[in-house]
């Protein structure tokens, strides 16, 4: 009998353990949630304006700056009258026929209808060709490269590309 005492002993003990196992589970409050994560930093979409109006002014500048020295009116103009009045002169420079300047095409000034012509004509052509440089410059910068750094800038930093 001394082998069912112990093995009565032994499962009323298991069963006592069980139970209180069993009793002590239930009595916990659940698990609490985890915490909240902390929220994510701000989206940085307000600079993208600020950050491509200064990339977007750096290409103009550059751009103008083109503009100024390769299609300046005075640069446009001295080559093109050169041009001009070597070729209706036949050959003869302009510079013998006065000193034709850029807006003052008289016949004082130049001393030869072809060489005022061609003063007339390079005139306007100077300053077209230098008016076209620098819409060119700022189409460059404000419809070309502002669109497309704005829609990086935004895509970048995760924001809403049409708002």
């Amino acid at each position: 009998m001394a082998g069912s005492t112990r093995a009565a002993i032994k499962g009323a003990l298991l069963t006592a353990v069980w139970i209180v196992l069993l009793h002590s589970l239930m009595a916990q409050p659940p698990p609490s949630p985890a915490p909240a994560s902390s929220p994510s930093p701000p989206l940085d979409c307000g600079n993208c304006t600020s950050k491509c109006t200064t990339t977007s002014q750096g290409v103009y500048d550059y751009e103008a700056g083109l503009c100024n020295t390769t299609s300046a009116p005075g640069v446009v103009y001295h080559g093109c009258l050169e041009s001009c009045a070597n070729s209706t002169c036949n050959g003869h420079s302009y510079a013998k026929h006065g000193g034709c300047t850029m807006g003052a095409c008289t016949p004082d000034h130049c001393g030869n209808p072809y060489v005022q012509r061609c003063c007339g004509s390079c005139t306007a052509t100077a300053h077209a060709s230098y008016d076209n440089c620098m819409a060119s410059a700022a189409s460059k910068a404000w419809q070309e490269c502002m669109p497309g750094c704005m829609h990086n800038c935004r895509a970048y930093y995760g924001c809403a590309i049409n708002g």
